[in-house]
C-alpha cells in the first residue's frame, strides 16, 4: 500500500490517500477527509472518495480495521451512476 495526501482543487479538501493494489496493474484509491467543524463542539462529516476501475465492480472501506462490529462504507457503479450503501457486520 502507497499512503500519501492529495489536495483535491475542486473541494478544497486535503485527503489522507492509500492506494492498494488488487490485480497485476490494477488499483484502488480510497481518500478520506474530515473537515474541521465550523464551531467547538460541533458534529463533523468525513469526506470519502474511492477510485476504482469500473470492472472491480464493487469496492468498500471498513471504518474499523476489519469488517465485523464496524462501520462500513460501499460503492458501486449502476449504468452512469454510482450506488451508495452503508453497512454493519456481525
Amino acid at each position: 500500500m502507497d499512503a500519501a495526501t492529495y489536495f483535491d482543487p475542486e473541494t478544497g479538501f486535503t485527503f489522507s490517500q492509500t492506494t492498494a493494489l488488487y490485480a497485476l496493474g490494477k488499483s484502488l484509491t480510497f481518500r478520506i477527509a474530515v473537515p474541521s467543524p465550523v464551531s467547538s463542539g460541533a458534529s463533523y462529516d468525513a469526506v470519502l472518495q474511492v477510485i476504482a476501475p469500473i470492472d472491480v465492480g464493487w469496492a468498500g472501506l471498513s471504518w474499523g480495521g476489519g469488517m465485523t462490529y464496524a462501520p462500513l462504507s460501499l460503492g458501486w457503479s449502476n449504468g452512469n451512476s454510482v450506488v451508495l450503501s452503508s453497512r454493519y457486520a456481525t
